[in-house]
Protein backbone atom coordinates (compact mmCIF):
# COMPACT_ATOMS: atom_id res chain seq x y z
CA UNK A 1 0.00 0.00 0.00
CA UNK A 2 2.36 2.30 0.68
CA UNK A 3 4.31 1.74 -2.47
CA UNK A 4 1.12 2.37 -4.24
CA UNK A 5 0.89 5.75 -2.46
CA UNK A 6 4.32 6.61 -3.30
CA UNK A 7 3.67 6.16 -7.15
CA UNK A 8 0.50 7.80 -7.01
CA UNK A 9 2.54 10.34 -4.99
CA UNK A 10 4.94 10.81 -7.71
CA UNK A 11 3.14 10.71 -10.80
CA UNK A 12 0.73 13.58 -9.54
CA UNK A 13 3.71 15.81 -8.79
CA UNK A 14 5.21 15.09 -12.11
CA UNK A 15 1.87 15.88 -13.41
CA UNK A 16 1.85 18.98 -11.73
CA UNK A 17 5.35 19.96 -12.45
CA UNK A 18 4.46 19.69 -16.50
CA UNK A 19 1.91 21.43 -16.25
CA UNK A 20 3.32 24.58 -14.60
CA UNK A 21 6.34 24.23 -17.15
CA UNK A 22 3.01 24.43 -19.83
CA UNK A 23 2.03 27.61 -17.93
CA UNK A 24 5.51 28.89 -18.11
CA UNK A 25 6.19 28.19 -21.83
CA UNK A 26 2.94 29.50 -22.97
CA UNK A 27 3.23 32.68 -21.10
CA UNK A 28 7.09 33.21 -22.51
CA UNK A 29 5.39 32.73 -26.15
CA UNK A 30 2.68 34.99 -25.67
CA UNK A 31 5.40 37.71 -24.02
CA UNK A 32 7.10 36.92 -27.50
CA UNK A 33 4.28 37.65 -29.78
CA UNK A 34 3.66 40.92 -28.26
CA UNK A 35 7.46 41.96 -28.45
CA UNK A 36 7.15 41.14 -32.29
CA UNK A 37 4.26 42.66 -32.70
CA UNK A 38 5.65 46.01 -30.76
CA UNK A 39 9.07 45.81 -32.60
CA UNK A 40 6.75 45.27 -35.72
CA UNK A 41 4.57 48.84 -35.31
CA UNK A 42 8.14 50.51 -34.07
CA UNK A 43 9.48 49.73 -37.95
CA UNK A 44 6.32 50.94 -39.26
CA UNK A 45 6.76 54.31 -36.99
CA UNK A 46 10.11 54.67 -37.94
CA UNK A 47 9.39 54.32 -41.65
CA UNK A 48 6.57 57.28 -41.31
CA UNK A 49 9.27 59.48 -39.25
CA UNK A 50 11.72 59.03 -41.74
CA UNK A 51 9.41 59.57 -44.69
CA UNK A 52 7.35 62.86 -43.53
CA UNK A 53 8.86 64.79 -41.37
CA UNK A 54 9.83 68.10 -42.46
CA UNK A 55 13.14 67.84 -40.09
CA UNK A 56 15.96 65.82 -38.30
CA UNK A 57 14.65 66.98 -34.93
CA UNK A 58 10.80 66.05 -35.78
CA UNK A 59 11.77 62.77 -36.88
CA UNK A 60 13.18 62.01 -33.69
CA UNK A 61 10.51 63.48 -31.34
CA UNK A 62 8.33 61.60 -33.74
CA UNK A 63 10.53 58.19 -33.19
CA UNK A 64 10.66 58.57 -29.65
CA UNK A 65 6.89 59.28 -29.20
CA UNK A 66 4.15 56.73 -27.54
CA UNK A 67 1.33 57.76 -29.98
CA UNK A 68 -0.26 55.51 -32.64
CA UNK A 69 1.23 55.56 -36.32
CA UNK A 70 -2.49 56.51 -37.37
CA UNK A 71 -1.87 59.43 -35.01
CA UNK A 72 1.50 60.46 -35.96
CA UNK A 73 0.24 59.86 -39.80
CA UNK A 74 -2.32 62.57 -38.67
CA UNK A 75 0.77 64.98 -37.45
CA UNK A 76 3.22 64.37 -40.11
CA UNK A 77 0.60 65.87 -42.59
CA UNK A 78 -0.06 68.54 -41.51
CA UNK A 79 1.30 72.03 -43.29
CA UNK A 80 4.48 73.13 -41.32
CA UNK A 81 7.43 71.94 -39.09
CA UNK A 82 6.07 74.00 -36.29
CA UNK A 83 2.61 72.38 -36.70
CA UNK A 84 3.85 69.41 -36.99
CA UNK A 85 5.91 69.17 -33.60
CA UNK A 86 3.11 71.30 -31.65
CA UNK A 87 0.98 68.23 -32.90
CA UNK A 88 3.41 65.85 -31.77
CA UNK A 89 3.53 66.88 -28.32
CA UNK A 90 0.05 68.04 -27.62
CA UNK A 91 -2.03 65.94 -25.31
CA UNK A 92 -5.58 67.07 -25.97
CA UNK A 93 -5.20 66.18 -29.62
CA UNK A 94 -7.07 63.84 -31.35
CA UNK A 95 -6.62 61.99 -35.35
CA UNK A 96 -9.76 63.73 -36.43
CA UNK A 97 -9.20 67.22 -34.90
CA UNK A 98 -5.88 67.08 -36.53
CA UNK A 99 -7.00 66.03 -39.82
CA UNK A 100 -10.11 67.99 -39.45
CA UNK A 101 -7.34 71.05 -38.81
CA UNK A 102 -5.19 70.23 -41.91
CA UNK A 103 -8.04 70.43 -44.45
CA UNK A 104 -10.52 72.88 -43.44
CA UNK A 105 -7.63 75.71 -43.13
CA UNK A 106 -6.28 77.50 -46.41
CA UNK A 107 -2.96 78.70 -44.90
CA UNK A 108 -0.27 77.68 -42.26
CA UNK A 109 -1.04 80.27 -39.84
CA UNK A 110 -5.05 79.00 -39.51
CA UNK A 111 -4.06 75.47 -38.87
CA UNK A 112 -1.96 76.34 -36.69
CA UNK A 113 -4.38 78.48 -34.91
CA UNK A 114 -7.25 75.72 -35.06
CA UNK A 115 -4.15 72.90 -33.37
CA UNK A 116 -3.82 75.28 -30.56
CA UNK A 117 -7.51 75.80 -30.18
CA UNK A 118 -8.40 72.59 -30.42
CA UNK A 119 -5.38 72.00 -27.64
CA UNK A 120 -6.74 74.55 -25.17
CA UNK A 121 -10.10 73.28 -25.40
CA UNK A 122 -11.56 76.52 -27.05
CA UNK A 123 -12.82 74.20 -29.98
CA UNK A 124 -14.08 71.10 -28.57
CA UNK A 125 -15.93 69.72 -31.90
CA UNK A 126 -15.42 68.97 -35.68
CA UNK A 127 -18.23 70.82 -36.43
CA UNK A 128 -16.79 74.15 -35.15
CA UNK A 129 -13.42 73.41 -37.29
CA UNK A 130 -15.54 72.75 -40.54
CA UNK A 131 -17.76 75.30 -40.75
CA UNK A 132 -14.93 77.92 -40.74
CA UNK A 133 -13.18 76.20 -43.69
CA UNK A 134 -12.91 78.23 -46.81
CA UNK A 135 -13.08 81.78 -45.39
CA UNK A 136 -9.63 82.86 -45.61
CA UNK A 137 -6.96 82.68 -43.18
CA UNK A 138 -7.79 85.41 -40.58
CA UNK A 139 -11.51 84.86 -41.24
CA UNK A 140 -10.99 81.48 -40.16
CA UNK A 141 -8.75 81.97 -37.10
CA UNK A 142 -11.54 84.60 -36.24
CA UNK A 143 -14.37 82.11 -36.66
CA UNK A 144 -12.48 79.25 -34.78
CA UNK A 145 -12.07 81.56 -32.01
CA UNK A 146 -15.60 82.33 -31.20
CA UNK A 147 -17.78 79.40 -32.34
CA UNK A 148 -19.32 77.65 -30.23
Amino acid sequence: MKNLLLVVSLLLSANAFSLTEDYILWGHADLAIKKQEEKRTQTKKNGLCEKLAKSEAIEKQCKASKKSTKFLNACLNTKSNTNQEYCILGKNLSVSNVVNCSISTSDVSSETACLILVERGDVKTNLQITKCAGLGAMEEITCLKFSR
